[in-house]
């Protein structure tokens, strides 16, 4: 009841300072006794990032106008850079590269006009 009260309080709408002031505290308290609910292994980063929510909407404004979808879907771009374990900081390089490199390629090797093959000057 603590996470869901939080955070449905700051995915409203609009929100009170006394709304805002009440998620904050119910996410604190579930991030601290959620450790003896569900075990240590649950206390992760993305647990704690919960205590953020309440300055993250005071500061950015309410939590539904903005995301981080763009750079989650960054991150899958970039992980596609990569495959195996090995070399992986050479993988990235060789990708990025090869992806700046494309436009000039691109050009370097399309096929000249038909006036541009047959023309005199």
């Amino acid at each position: 009841m603590l996470l869901v009260g939080g955070v449905h309080r700051l995915f409203s709408s609009s929100i009170s300072y006394y709304d805002l002031n009440d998620a904050g505290g119910f996410l604190k308290l579930f991030v601290a006794q959620s450790s003896t609910l569900y075990g240590d292994q649950f206390m992760s980063y993305n647990v704690h990032q919960l205590l953020h929510l309440k300055s993250d909407e005071e500061n950015l404004g309410l939590l539904w106008m903005h995301s981080c979808f763009f750079f989650e879907d960054l991150n899958g771009d970039f992980r596609d850079l990569f495959h195996g374990t090995q070399n992986i900081n050479g993988q990235i390089l060789q990708a990025v590269s090869t992806l700046q490199k494309l436009p000039e390629l691109t050009r370097d090797t399309q096929p000249l006009s038909k006036t541009a093959l047959f023309s005199l000057d």
